[in-house]
């Protein structure tokens, strides 16, 4: 057997996006993508890793997404270089934890994601707004999505709307005071 090399992982991860996209064979762009990450620890490779998350996910396959989206940031750390499929990995690890109610592992991902800039660290404000709202800690959920304004300005100066979710984010913000002053009333 010939040793593997870079150019493999390559050729497999065509191999992998092909059966994702022409294909549309989930489970087997999930095993190419594994395949490609497991030759070489290199860019290439975390960027693997989340594709196979993001297809686990778009599959509904949510606990391998999960995992490959772990896989994919502990990679990424263990390569010591910056990788920009890691902000998206821990966005949709977040919203994939959320979605099975687990509200603060969930923010965690996205207290990760919410520094960034763009339409992503907006979306992460909001999606840990709502996690923080799920287990009660309205304070701390006000508190957190405070800085939204200076994110949505930064979407915008991208060239993304902002509009319907900084108008989401209002409505929760404004829905969360009022039971702050309720609470408070009683």
């Amino acid at each position: 057997m010939e040793p593997v090399s870079a150019d493999d992982a390559e050729s497999l991860y065509r191999l992998a996006w092909r059966r994702e996209h022409e294909e549309r064979d989930a489970a087997r762009a999930m095993e190419a993508y594994r395949a490609a990450a497991a030759i070489a620890l290199t860019p290439l490779a975390v960027d693997a890793l989340f594709r196979a998350g993001f297809v686990a996910q778009a599959a509904g396959r949510r606990a391998q997404a999960i995992a490959a989206y772990r896989d994919c940031i502990a990679a990424a750390d263990r390569l010591e270089q910056p990788v920009a499929a890691v902000v998206h990995a821990a966005f949709w690890l977040g919203f994939n934890l959320e979605a099975d109610g687990r509200y603060l592992d969930a923010m965690n991902c996205y207290r990760q994601v919410a520094g960034g800039r763009g339409l992503l660290g907006l979306e992460a404000a909001y999606r840990g707004l709502l996690c923080l709202a799920a287990v009660g800690r309205l304070d701390e959920a006000l508190a957190w999505s405070g800085g939204y304004c200076d994110l949505a300005r930064e979407a915008q100066a991208l060239g993304h709307d902002t509009r319907a979710l900084v108008e989401a984010i209002e409505r929760e913000r404004a829905e969360l005071a009022q039971v702050l002053q309720l609470e408070g009333a009683a």
